[in-house]
């Protein structure tokens, strides 16, 4: 594959960057809808399941913001 310049390994964009960003960004939006309603064990298994994946979620007076962290 180095020949015609082609690699194995994740890109940026594949991994977690822009093109799972709509994705993540509603399964915030629902997280917080679930919040709202006081379904706290619900929203916790997103932010859980977002985490186990590498998506770190930070919640802060402006709403959540969200980091990908490829997981060790």
């Amino acid at each position: 594959g180095g020949i015609l310049g082609l690699t194995f390994e994740d890109r940026p964009e594949t991994a977690g960057g822009p093109a799972i960003a709509p994705f993540i960004e509603l399964l915030l939006e629902t997280r917080a809808q679930l919040r709202q309603a006081k379904q706290y064990e619900q929203a916790d298994r997103i932010r859980e399941g977002l985490e186990s994946r590498g998506v770190v979620v930070e919640d802060t007076a402006n709403g959540p913001v969200w980091e990908y962290r490829p997981p060790s």
